[in-house]
């Protein structure tokens, strides 16, 4: 053998030996028990709900309609006009954008000289839309087409100006006057074939001369990106471009035609909101509703749902009244599983109810409402529904089963300006919607009031957010309504300022918090009130003046971190660290702490599971400055993703509903909840760990989090703490990239299993495992 051969056998072995020695090498865990370090809030076990990709409404809300005020509008190919990337929907001569982006292209306007305007409005919070000119070269993509931009930006209240070339070119933006989302204005634009003068609301505000490679496109449109945006009186030089749809029936877009009838999406009496939906024609024609994403309305045989909707019609004898009819039926319409007929319609609006039962189970039924005679009628708030109202069944259990300790229910929908409480109080088929954050057409039927009953329900503490623009005297009467449930954490906003740096804005902040702490606190002196201001550790003299003024109301500040794997998680320790320090070193004798009400990332994996973990530990370790701890977000419908968080723990579609690692990890952690934080120190790497025990010292929980790939060995050295007589662990691993399935829901679980005691703690890679070390009972 040459020797060059043999030392490359022999670095082989040792390298080999290196690594077997790395997956079993034996790490250390000292622990004492009866050092005490810190209490553990029984708060951390949180979760936060929002009505973010319908989880809501669609979800946990017990409300098998989707589309129950006829809210959206009717989508439909536009007259001489070529819709790109997303359908268009329109009503009364304006149309809206149906989606997120889109441009709608006129087939006949040209213009290469001459004066473009239109009315505009902004529906999405981000919403960026406005007119595009000189157009040519269209196709389907955000930015496949040539031509010019003048549009307005909602999140950032600015006049955009810009090229595109298959491409985007910013030119001009800057802060421009304008009303802001859901309000009318007004864009004009002067073109003199490669000269633009721009105008907002009869402003000029803008002009603009292409001496570089200008274009020659010469058709007219409209656009909008980051979210919806609605138009009406397009004019080319005075001349008003009609904006109507084809002969398609104008249903709003949730529902489906039944028959032959005559459709009309009415904004002239509606009940509530902007609408009604108008039907005309013979018995049988109608309309109907297949639930969220048109999955189909799941019924089960003999179990009842409540069906009760508002209705007004004109029928040949009026004297009489008219007659309509409700029916549960398979998708096709060839089966029909429940019938009721609703008589005594007049012209005024009333409220029907009926009892449907079904005659056979099926999960992809659909709902239908039909004339019964010949007339025409009109339909709005409809709501079809369980014994279990406003909670869906299995979604409550799947929340009680976690075992949450509190609740959230905020987010950026509390940013909303129509998110507001006069419309969350009485009657929830009577309440106006609102023009939503996430969803345009958001429904008051689950408000603040039902989810404080729902936490209450699960046995979770409840903790709301409010707008700060709020009416202080609309919070207290709805703060009356739900007195009975004892709400004590109330949150003024919602990541206030996260778009902007300006003192000015935290000023304003700060404003709305003590003008609402003012008039709240003298009626509910025990009410627990956090502050939302967006923490900017590199803005201290803004945080120490938002710090300073709220010191003493507001009990918390919170934090919202983003903790997509293990490694973020941990890097938050700095972060509180920091923040306490800070609160301290403003006020040595504050009782201001800090309070996560969002864990933020864009998955529900495995890795998020065990960043959820490292997190619960890092909590621990903040020796109560955390109290409260909630990851985002609880709920998520199955391939429903329209807002970009892909964050939820309980997975649910039309009849099934299953967890996520995260949910696991979570319901693993308050299960093994013990109130006291001890000593303990640990060697090794990609471990964390932390050890609890309760007050008896006679339970021990040892939290480990292994974000190594491989299995590790913990050599454990105990002491303050009697003879150890059973023990089990509960382990959770996986794939980071490990998520569950609906056809392979368990794939990623808990495994629990009992252990001879032992000083040698054995964890998979990729885990989070908890160990149960107990003086009572037998030894294996």
């Amino acid at each position: 053998m040459s020797r060059p051969l043999l030392q490359r056998e022999i670095s082989v072995f040792l390298l080999l030996l290196v690594c077997l020695s790395a997956r079993t090498s034996a790490q250390s865990l000292t622990v004492d028990a009866s050092a005490v370090v810190a209490d553990v809030s029984p708060l951390i076990y949180g979760a936060g709900t929002e009505d973010v990709n319908h989880e809501i409404y669609g979800g946990l809300y017990d409300q098998r309609i989707f589309g129950e005020g006829f809210e959206e509008l009717a989508v439909m190919d536009i007259c001489d006009f070529t819709a790109y990337d997303s359908p268009w929907a329109v009503s009364g001569g304006w149309v809206q954008l149906g989606s997120t982006h889109g441009k709608l292209i006129s087939d006949i306007a040209r213009v290469r000289q001459g004066t473009i305007e239109v009315e505009m409005r902004l529906e999405g919070a981000s919403s960026i839309g406005g007119l595009i000119v000189e157009v040519s070269r269209a196709g389907t993509g955000m930015d496949t087409f040539d031509g010019y931009e003048i549009s307005l930006d909602a999140q950032k209240r600015a006049f955009v100006f810009g090229k595109h070339k298959q491409d985007w070119q910013p030119i001009a933006r800057f802060n421009a006057d304008f009303g802001g989302r859901g309000e009318w204005n007004t864009l004009r634009v002067e073109v003199e074939e490669a000269t633009f003068t721009c105008y907002v609301n009869d402003t000029k505000v803008f002009a603009y001369t292409d001496t570089h490679d200008p274009l020659s496109g010469d058709r007219v449109g409209l656009r909008s990106v980051n979210g919806s945006a609605s138009f009406r009186h397009l004019k080319i030089d005075g001349r008003e471009i009609p904006l109507e749809g084809d002969k398609t029936p104008e249903l709003s877009r949730m529902w489906d035609v039944v028959g032959n009838g005559n459709y009309r999406h009415d904004g002239d009496n509606p009940f509530t909101g902007r609408y009604a939906q108008r039907i005309a024609g013979r018995a049988g024609d109608g309309i109907a509703n297949r639930g969220l994403n048109r999955w189909g309305i799941a019924v089960s045989k003999d179990k009842p749902l409540h069906n009760a909707l508002y209705l007004r019609g004109e029928a040949n004898n009026p004297q009489k009244g008219m007659k309509a009819s409700v029916a549960l039926q398979s998708a096709d319409g060839t089966r029909e599983y429940a019938y009721a007929e609703i008589t005594g319609i007049t012209n005024e609006w009333q409220r029907f109810d009926a009892e449907l039962i079904p005659t056979a189970t099926d999960a992809n039924a659909r709902y239908v409402l039909s004339l019964a005679e010949e007339g025409t009628l009109w339909a709005d708030q409809v709501l079809l529904a369980t014994d279990a109202y406003p909670f869906r069944e299995d979604l409550t259990e799947a929340f009680r089963a976690e075992g949450l300790t509190f609740l959230r229910y905020g987010g950026s929908m509390v940013n909303a300006a129509d998110y507001l409480t006069h419309n969350m109080v009485g009657s929830q088929l009577e309440r106006e919607p609102y023009d939503g954050f996430w969803y345009l057409n958001a429904t008051n039927g689950f408000a603040i009031p039902e989810f404080v009953a729902f936490a209450r329900l699960i046995g979770a503490e409840p903790s709301f957010a409010i707008n700060i623009e709020d009416d202080p005297t609309d919070v207290l009467r709805m703060l009356d309504e739900i007195a009975v449930y004892q709400p004590r954490l109330l949150e003024i906003g919602n990541e206030e300022n996260i778009g902007t740096r300006a003192r000015s804005a935290y000023e304003h902040y700060v404003e709305r918090f003590l003008t609402l702490y003012n008039a709240i606190h003298p009626v509910y002196p025990d009410m627990v009130f956090i502050n939302a201001a967006w923490w900017r550790p590199d803005e201290l003299a803004t945080m120490e003046y938002v710090f300073r003024a709220l010191d003493g109301k507001a009990a918390y500040w919170d934090y919202h971190p983003w903790t997509e794997t293990p490694e973020q998680a941990l890097a938050t320790t700095a972060a509180i660290k920091q923040m306490q320090q800070l609160f301290t070193t403003w006020n040595p004798l504050t009782t201001m702490r800090c309070a996560i009400f969002e864990e933020n990332g864009n998955t529900h994996d495995m890795a998020r599971a065990l960043a959820h973990a490292v997190m619960l530990n890092v909590v621990r370790r903040s020796a109560g400055f955390v109290p409260l701890d909630s990851p985002a977000n609880a709920l998520q419908p199955w391939l429903q993703n329209d807002n970009g968080w892909d964050q939820g723990q309980i997975f649910f579609d039309a009849s099934r509903t299953w967890m996520q690692p995260p949910y696991y990890a979570q319901q693993m952690a308050a299960t093994h909840h013990q109130p006291l934080l001890v000593h303990s120190d640990v060697t090794g790497d990609s471990l964390d760990i932390s050890v609890t025990r309760n007050e008896a010292n006679d339970t021990l929980i040892v939290h480990v989090v292994n974000y190594a790939t491989i299995s590790q060995n913990i050599r454990l050295a105990l002491s303050g703490f009697g003879k150890v007589r059973s023990m089990t662990s509960l382990s959770l691993n996986g794939s980071p990239d490990g998520r569950n399935l609906p056809d392979d829901p368990l794939r990623y679980a808990p495994v629990e299993t009992k252990l001879k005691p032992t000083k040698e703690l054995s964890v998979s890679g990729y885990s989070y495992t908890i160990f149960v070390l107990s003086t009572i009972g037998s030894i294996m």
